[in-house]
């Protein structure tokens, strides 16, 4: 049990040259991580395809995604978050630099969700 509270905000150590990924709680069937870009994107003709299913929130900054197929962007802003089923071939197609993006990515065991998630 953490002794003290944590704070997403916290402790940021953004890098223009590289992602900083942090794991913040992991289970056996959960991970949790804060996730800051300082304008990374996925290297061109490279698609990102997760074996669990992930649920992605922008809590600062902008970032654009691309799943394979679609023929538009999803952008997102500070509170918009999607759920990317596994198996589904995706890109960063851009995040912001200042302010940095700021994401929390929940990484789960796939299964259809109970409620469908609200449209972007």
């Amino acid at each position: 049990m953490q002794d003290s509270p944590g704070n997403l905000f916290a402790d940021l150590h953004p890098d223009p040259a590289r992602e900083v990924f942090e794991t913040l709680v992991q289970t056996a069937a959960l991970t949790v991580e804060r996730i800051t870009s300082c304008g990374q994107t996925s290297p061109s003709g490279e698609w990102l395809c997760e074996p669990r299913g992930e649920w992605v929130a922008v809590l600062q900054g902008e970032a654009k995604l691309l799943r394979e197929g679609d023929a538009q962007e999803i952008r997102l802003g500070p509170g918009d978050h999607v759920v990317i089923p596994a198996g589904t071939r995706h890109r960063v197609t851009a995040t912001s630099r200042e302010p940095p993006t700021i994401w929390l990515a929940v990484h789960f065991e796939d299964c259809e969700p109970e409620k469908p998630a609200r449209p972007l």
